[in-house]
């Protein structure tokens, strides 16, 4: 699976297929977590978010938000990456698939290991029970087919835990979620999401 594929489903037989690669999540555990950002140490770098210092800017108010997606090893020895799918007259959507695809295919980027930030630690070494993709339809229109897209995933976890993530951004003037085409955001939990107004219309 590469960055070039489309995160989208064009009939119930696709949206089945995406259902069923991420449902080979289900049984592994989670070892590390990285998140991708742009490197905004870069001097040349002058657009939204610059820091020449480097700092983390994914750290939102009750959620994670990433300008390009993450990566998960799992103890298998194998890896996960989710990011967004670039936006266009056909829909938008997130992109998923096995390996470290984010760094390795995409330049300029810095890593963030979370694997102990509050979100993520008490996960690492916790089987994956369920998987799910939420899917938003888009209609045709303006020549472009009817078109499924992958808004949300969500992975649960033995004992109750999920994890959400799902299309959005972090605003950065008040810090709360807006939506996005082009950033991933993460929650703790689906009553999280809800409640920060991922859902809402």
């Amino acid at each position: 699976m590469q960055l070039r594929a489309l995160g989208r489903a064009q009939t119930a037989t696709e949206r089945e297929s995406w259902d069923l690669r991420l449902s080979g999540l289900v049984g592994q555990r989670v070892s590390d977590v990285r998140y991708v950002e742009l490197d905004y140490r870069d001097p040349d770098w002058t657009g939204p978010g610059a820091d020449p210092g480097g700092a983390p800017v994914w750290d939102g108010v009750g959620f994670h938000s990433l300008d390009h997606g993450m990566e998960l090893d799992l103890e298998t020895g194998s890896s996960w990456w989710c990011t967004w799918q670039s936006p266009g007259g056909d829909g938008e959507s997130l992109l998923f698939g096995g390996g470290s695809a984010l760094t390795e295919e995409i330049e300029m980027t810095r890593t963030w290991n979370v694997a102990a930030s509050a979100l993520w630690k008490p996960l690492i070494g916790v089987p994956i029970v369920a998987t799910e993709i939420i899917w938003d339809h888009w209609p045709a229109t303006h020549g472009s087919p009817e078109m499924w897209c992958q808004s949300a995933l969500t992975l649960a976890f033995d004992g109750g835990p999920e994890v959400i993530v799902a299309l959005g951004d972090r605003d950065g003037t008040t810090g709360k979620l807006r939506p996005s085409a082009d950033n991933v955001v993460v929650f703790r939990s689906r009553e999280d999401a809800s409640r920060l107004g991922l859902w809402q219309s």
